[in-house]
């Protein structure tokens, strides 16, 4: 499972490797150029998009054998964080600043290999701590009404936190099912990719599921990021 997200990478993308000077191939067009930002391209950060997230989306899905959420995390105004190149029409010098302190902080500034700027890496800047699952009834005779279904109900995410911290080695990136309970936190997560699973189904009928993220506090400013929880009712 560790390799399927680093497949379905390299299957979109062509990875052209950068000099030192990270000019190599397609380079990051010059700001006052009037070149289209699509294709390949090198910058130094593996890291493309940090977003410090008051929202939680958490579409849900339903089939045969089990049934879940996609936990999507996001800014409300749909701001994120990224470098200048990608900023052309806006040139936003105060969001290309705190993307290269985030960057830096991460130890996210040697990446060798190109981009495809189709392919966004979309990562949390804060760490997630924790989620906790509840439902507003009895799930089953051992989760009643209020009980954390943490034990039952697995989570599947990205990080490239060891990936990076590794010199770039994708032996080292992380795509990881574990039960809820056993989470540990998770620097770099990974946006739109982080799901949860549950293959115990409850007696017929329609839960609100209530979802509550946990994260840490900003790493630039310190302050505690806080993202409302995310009710969401399925018919079974």
């Amino acid at each position: 499972m560790k390799k399927i997200f680093l497949l379905s990478i390299i299957s979109l993308c062509i990875f052209i490797g950068c000099n030192k000077d990270g000019n190599q191939g397609d380079e990051v067009p010059q700001k006052d150029s009037n070149a289209v930002y699509s294709g390949n391209y090198c910058s130094g950060n593996y890291l493309e998009h940090f977003i410090i997230p008051n929202v939680l989306y958490a579409p849900a899905s339903k089939g045969e054998t089990s049934w879940g959420f996609t936990i999507i995390p996001e800014d409300s105004t749909r701001e994120k964080i990224y470098p200048w190149f990608i900023d052309k029409a806006l040139k936003n010098e105060i969001l290309h600043t705190k993307f290269n302190e985030y960057a830096k902080y991460y130890g996210d500034t040697s990446y060798t290999e190109s981009h495809n700027m189709d392919l966004w890496q979309d990562v949390m800047a804060a760490p997630l701590n924790s989620v906790n699952i509840v439902c507003d009834r009895d799930f089953d005779e051992d989760h009643l009404v209020g009980t954390p279904l943490n034990d039952i109900v697995y989570i599947h995410y990205f990080s490239a936190y060891d990936f990076i911290k590794n010199g770039y080695n994708y032996d080292f990136f992380v795509d990881s099912l574990v039960p809820l309970q056993d989470l540990k936190p998770i620097s770099i997560l990974g946006d739109a990719y982080t799901k949860l699973l549950c293959k115990k189904f409850p007696a017929p009928g329609k839960y609100t599921f209530t979802v509550t993220l946990d994260f840490g506090n900003d790493p630039l400013t310190g302050e505690k990021v806080t993202v409302p929880p995310a009710n969401i009712e399925i018919e079974f």
